[in-house]
């Protein structure tokens, strides 16, 4: 009975089919003739997909810093010129992030310092160029140094050749007939990687100074400096001798003008004062005025060579007018090796040295001991009409007694001359 139903129905489904496939057929071929980059868009598609892919798979996982310290107080703290070191986590070399991002923009002109691949650590110093575009974002804040959270970074541009497979589809213009050639392209990508920092670092600011008033402050200073030389300002009271009190006081004050213009022509910003410094002028300062007070002391003869005069900068600085002695020795050479290491600190770091306590502990007792000591030395200051220690002073005393003798003879003869006066008198009365 099935079978039989089944023969019936057979021939107008198998009908209907013929028929349609008789009319769809040319439609579809017609369709696909008449736009046939529909599946050509699809397959560029599909490869641009596997192209992403294929960077997505090179670039690996996402690098990020991890810590951002400053090298010199391990603090997330830092000024200008003072260096930071960034560690990132990557698994690329760490010396392709040659590049300091500040809040999501290069800095430009700037290189890193040095980059440990081991540790994942690059080191830049924060100079001119991190303090140019920091200003540019506070230009309309008026301030003298203010304190601003950064988000640092380094960006890496990395060049990579990547292997991406096109597909084309192709049609032969004669049979009608669709080709799909498929082939293999090497391609060079381009690619900008930020490791981006999620905490800020504070950094000081500070305004930038016109660089022509520093231009003018040194050529003052200069002119000043080179007065005072001319016009023996080095030497003690009687300009005879050179003052080691004077010297030891010009010689920080020089020292200290010259690193702090410096600082200010390399960096256009007025740098700090550490205390230490101003310390150190103290000690000069003390030292001047002690050795001005023992000088002026009068219990101090001041009976010295009429014909003495200076034997040079050091001979003076270092002898007491007899010898050498070792209180002078000793401070001219602490003095001397501090100022040197001074200047080499403050040329190198463009900031003002800051002396831990024991130094300044240091400079200190040997100031001491040389103002301490200065009392037990002969002068050397030319303070009275000057005569010689031993034949000007037998020649002194010779006419002493000569004028005393002298002196006494008149007297006798006075009371010689008044004894006989009386007896005169008396024989004229008689």
């Amino acid at each position: 009975m099935a079978s039989r139903y089944y023969l019936m129905v057979w021939p107008f489904f198998s009908k209907i089919g013929i028929v349609t496939a008789f009319f769809l057929l040319p439609l579809l071929i017609f369709a696909q003739n008449v736009n046939p980059k529909t599946k050509q868009q699809a397959l560029s598609k599909k490869a641009e997909w596997a192209k992403m892919a294929a960077i997505k798979l090179a670039t690996g996982p996402q690098d990020s810093v991890v810590r951002i310290k400053n090298l010199r107080t391990q603090l997330d703290s830092a000024k200008i010129n003072e260096v930071i070191a960034i560690k990132v986590f990557t698994q690329r070399d760490i010396r392709l992030f040659n590049t300091l991002y500040i809040n999501g923009f290069p800095v430009e002109k700037l290189t890193p310092l040095k980059a440990s691949d081991a540790e994942k650590i690059i080191y830049f110093k924060l100079g001119k160029p991190v303090q140019s575009q920091l200003l540019s974002f506070l230009e309309s804040t008026p301030f003298e140094t203010t304190v601003v959270p950064v988000y640092f970074g380094v960006g890496a541009n990395i060049k990579m050749n990547l292997t991406v497979r096109d597909t084309t589809v192709m049609k032969d213009p004669l049979t009608a007939v669709e080709k799909t050639v498929i082939k293999d392209t090497t391609v060079q990508v381009e690619r900008s990687i930020i490791a981006k920092s999620n905490d800020p670092v504070y950094v000081e600011v500070k305004q930038k100074i016109k660089i022509g008033w520093v231009y003018a402050a040194a050529l003052a200073v200069t002119f000043i400096i080179v007065l005072g030389l001319f016009n023996q300002m080095l030497k003690d009271n009687a300009n005879l001798y050179y003052s080691l009190a004077n010297t030891q006081l010009f010689f920080w004050t020089v020292l200290f003008v010259v690193a702090y213009l410096s600082i200010c022509f390399k960096t256009d910003t007025l740098p700090d004062i550490p205390l230490s410094v101003l310390a150190i002028l103290g000690i000069s300062v003390s030292t001047t005025a002690v050795s001005k007070l023992i000088d002026k002391n009068p219990a101090k003869a001041p009976i010295i060579d009429k014909d003495a005069k200076s034997q040079g900068l050091f001979v003076d600085i270092l002898s007491d007018g007899v010898s050498i002695n070792v209180q002078r020795v000793q401070n001219v050479a602490f003095n001397a090796f501090f100022g040197v290491l001074f200047l080499q600190k403050a040329f190198s770091t463009n900031l003002l040295p800051d002396f831990d306590n024991n130094v300044l502990l240091l400079l200190g007792i040997s100031a001491g001991a040389y103002a301490g000591l200065k009392n037990t030395e002969p002068a050397k200051e030319q303070t009275e009409e000057p005569v010689d220690t031993v034949e000007d002073r037998g020649q002194v005393a010779k006419e002493a007694d000569k004028a005393q003798s002298s002196g006494q003879e008149k007297v006798d003869a006075q009371a010689g001359t008044a004894a006989d006066t009386p007896t005169d008198e008396a024989a004229q009365s008689q």
